[in-house]
Formats: C-alpha cells, sequence, structure tokens
C-alpha cells in the first residue's frame, strides 16, 4: 500500500475514535489504539517518518509523552503485584501512539482542514451524547417524577459525570474556537455550532461537577479575553468576571452580573459582531440555567456546597480530603520511586487498615488526583515528566498563541486534580490524544513549520 493508504485509514481510524470518545463504549479506544499502532508499524520507512519530527519543540512534547508512558513501564518491574502493573500499564499505550501518529504524520495529508474535521466531528459526538442523555433522562423523568434525573450521575448515563463534564468541555472550548475565533464558513455549521454554546455551557452546570464547572468557567473566562480585542474591554471584563463569581452563590446577584460586564464588552467594543455574539451566547445560557435552577432549587447544588465545605465525612469532598491525606502519608515514606505502577489503590487500602477505616476498605477507592496517584506509583520520578506533560504544550500555547491547546490544558490540569484520570480508559486515552492533536495543530500553524513543508501549504 501507498503512503497515503496508510494515511487514509489512520486518518478514518482517528475520526471513529473522536466520534466514541463523548459515549465511553468499554475496551474500544485502546482497541482502537491497538489498531492504530499496527498501521503505524505497518506502513514502515520509520527513520524517513520519525526525520518530520523537525523542530525543537516537537522534539520536546513528544519525549515528554513517551517518557511518562517509559517511567510508567520502569514502575511495572518493581510493583508488588505484576498483573495489576500491567493492567495500569496498558491503560496509558495511547501516551506512545498519539504523538506518534501526530508527530510523524504526513503534513501533506494531515492538514489544518483535516485537523479541523477532527475537531468538528468530536463536537457533533459530544451534542449526540448529551442529547442522548436528556431524552433518556426526559423518559425516567416521565416515569418517576423526580427533577434528579437532570442532574450529577443521574444525568450522565455513559460515564461518571466528572469525566462527561469533561468531554463536555472540551466541545465548548472547541465550539467557541470555530465560532468567535477561526469561525467556519459555511453558514450552516456556523450556527449549528452557536447553538450548540448554550447547550454545553448549560449541561456541563446541569452536570454539578465541581471540576467541571470550574474548568467551563476557567475556559469561558480564558476566552473571552481573548475575544476582546482592547485591554481596557479585557480588563472590565476580568474584573467583573471576578466579582460574578464571588457573588454567584446567590444566583440572581451573579446572573446580574455576568450579563452587565458583558454588555460593558459588548460597549468596550463598539460595533464588534464577535462580542455581540458572545452576548447572546450568555444570555442563553445562564437564562437556561435560570430556568433549571428555578425548577431544580438548591438541593441538588453539589458545587455551591462543596465551595463552602458544607459536606460532611462521608460525602465526595470528605472522603476525597481523607484520601487525598492518606496519600501524602504514604507518600513520604517511598517519595523517589514510589510503590510500582498500578500499586496506589493497594498502598491506600493499606493505610485504611492501619487507620480501621471499613467504610473506605471497602470502596477500594484511589487517590482521586492524579498528581498524587502518580506520587504514590512512582515518586517524584513520575511526577516530573506529568508536570512536563501539562507544561510544556502550555508554554508553547502561550508562544504561539494557540488558544485552543492553552483551554485544554487548563481542563486537563484543573480535572485530574480531583480524579485519577490516567487510572481508565475513558481519561488516559481523550487526554492522551487531544494533548497530542492540540499541540500538533499549533506547529501545524506555526510559519517556520509550514514553510518547511511548502506543499502543505499547497493544499489548503
Amino acid at each position: 500500500m501507498s503512503v497515503s493508504v496508510f494515511s487514509k485509514i489512520t486518518y478514518y481510524l482517528l475520526a471513529i475514535f473522536v466520534i466514541s470518545i463523548p459515549f465511553s463504549i468499554p475496551y474500544f479506544t485502546p482497541l482502537l489504539g491497538v489498531v492504530l499502532l499496527g498501521v503505524w508499524l505497518s506502513e514502515g520507512n520509520f527513520r524517513a517518518r520519525l526525520q518530520r519530527i523537525d523542530t525543537i519543540p516537537e522534539r520536546i512534547i513528544t519525549i515528554v509523552g513517551i517518557a511518562l508512558l517509559f517511567f510508567y513501564a520502569v514502575g511495572f518491574f518493581y510493583a508488588p503485584d505484576m498483573k495489576t502493573s500491567a493492567i495500569a500499564l496498558v491503560k496509558k499505550i495511547w501516551f506512545l501512539i498519539a504523538p506518534l501518529i501526530f508527530f510523524t504524520a504526513d503534513t501533506n495529508y494531515f492538514t489544518e482542514k483535516r485537523v479541523k474535521q477532527l475537531f468538528f466531528l468530536y463536537i457533533c459526538s459530544a451534542f449526540c451524547m448529551i442529547l442522548v442523555n436528556l431524552i433518556i433522562s426526559i423518559f425516567e423523568y416521565s416515569a418517576t417524577g423526580s427533577m434528579m434525573y437532570f442532574t450529577y450521575k443521574w444525568l450522565s448515563h455513559f460515564t461518571h459525570p466528572s469525566y462527561c463534564s469533561m468531554y463536555s468541555c472540551t466541545a465548548l472550548m472547541l465550539s467557541f474556537y470555530f465560532t468567535f475565533i477561526a469561525p467556519i464558513n459555511n453558514k450552516k455549521y456556523y450556527y449549528f455550532l452557536l447553538f450548540t454554546l448554550p447547550l454545553f455551557f448549560s449541561f456541563i452546570l446541569m452536570l454539578q461537577s465541581r471540576a467541571g464547572i470550574l474548568s467551563a468557567t476557567a475556559v469561558v473566562l480564558a476566552l473571552g479575553v481573548f475575544v476582546c480585542r482592547r485591554w481596557r474591554g479585557r480588563i472590565f471584563y476580568i474584573i467583573a468576571f471576578i466579582l460574578a463569581l464571588l457573588f454567584s452563590q446567590k444566583f440572581i446577584t451573579g446572573y446580574v452580573l455576568c450579563l452587565g460586564l458583558i454588555t460593558g464588552v459588548v460597549y468596550l467594543q463598539k460595533n464588534h459582531v464577535k462580542a455581540r455574539v458572545f452576548l447572546v451566547f450568555l444570555i442563553v445560557s445562564l437564562s437556561s440555567y435560570a430556568v433549571f435552577d428555578l425548577l431544580i432549587g438548591s438541593k441538588f447544588d453539589r458545587f455551591e456546597r462543596g465551595i463552602a465545605w458544607e459536606e460532611d465525612d462521608n460525602s465526595s469532598i470528605g472522603q476525597r480530603m481523607y484520601l487525598w491525606e492518606s496519600s501524602v502519608e504514604m507518600i513520604k515514606k517511598k517519595p523517589v520511586f514510589g510503590t510500582g505502577t498500578g500499586s496506589a489503590r493497594e498502598t491506600l487500602c493499606e493505610m485504611h487498615r492501619q487507620a480501621d477505616n471499613e467504610m473506605m476498605l471497602e470502596k477500594r477507592k484511589n487517590a482521586h488526583n492524579q498528581y498524587l496517584e502518580t506520587m504514590l506509583d512512582l515518586g517524584l520520578m513520575g511526577l516530573i515528566p506529568l508536570l512536563a506533560f501539562l507544561f510544556f504544550p502550555f508554554y508553547y500555547a502561550c508562544r504561539y498563541r494557540s488558544v485552543v491547546t492553552l483551554c485544554f490544558v487548563i481542563i486537563v490540569a484543573l480535572n485530574i486534580g480531583v480524579e485519577s484520570m490516567f487510572e481508565y480508559y475513558i481519561g488516559s486515552d481523550f487526554i492522551a490524544f487531544f494533548m497530542a492533536i492540540c499541540c500538533y495543530f499549533i506547529f501545524l500553524m506555526n510559519p517556520q513549520k509550514k514553510q518547511s513543508h511548502p506543499s502543505h501549504v499547497a493544499n489548503q
């Protein structure tokens, strides 16, 4: 087969991958990753393809991603349970697959247009996932009459609300990008994206995942600043946004402040069309949530109670605090190399036995924090590549002004702070894939990269 055939096969497999992610189909993404790795190996010509990683930033991003998997592989050899360690290692295989596929890809085929198509497919898939969740909840509401089916875990029917919220937040960010920053020329697609914005935002609020709401807030803040052209508009926006957050526990006050801040942005932007559309987005989003808030009330408002630390030791926050404290105590015993890949859960269980905590011992929960989870497994040897995995994409996103990559790094950094997302396929595969494609998108848009591949420009 020719190189273009391998590229086409890879592209269509990646398209299937992005469509499947929001639905969290069990074991589908790792199996698809194995198939993609097989296609990559079958193409051969490794030396020429590896030479496509021809800039220092690309090499750094590729090495950092693979290094994270490498240190987990090292931890496999001193883990107490080889079977558990092997399973934990396989769950991180996309940290190898994703950078290899994208950074050795033929840029004459994997063009800016095709990368954007993958992003758009993901938006459509996330949109369908939300619709299916809402339809299922409507049927359950009609059978029970309980409004709780429109919030938290009762609304997320395919996976845990934290993961569902992360998927939706990423889709919100991409929709925002294609609406305000790099608008799609097709009017039908453009209006579709405008419709998805309030839907994604409202769905994230309804899920009541604290990390998800914080991520969405940070993303909207970052994107709003990016949309504002003038510095006085940006300063006004940031100040008003912070005030809105401070009064967010009283919904009406926060609602009025949000409308006031964005109206001020429109005024400062004068006739700036993007700012006006952004105003409509926030009004529709906040209005949608206002209706939800009136129907549900504060009974299920996990976010406000979480910020106020109003939950007991048996609540999710209470359990997380206990797990984090336990993790820190265990890390102190082996801070450099940890206890071995995949052993964090058993290490915490040992701590539960010593503390005679039967409830936590029965639940066998992980650290619910990827930073601590990695420290338990690999110590500082694992934490350093994990931080590098976040730092370098953030640095190059700022350097090349890539708002997509910047926002995605923020989403990941916040979400892995409250969930051990690398320990599940639905988290590790998603994060590894999107980090690679977002970084590839940075370098694809980089003028230096385009000059080194003049045929790429001709294909646009």
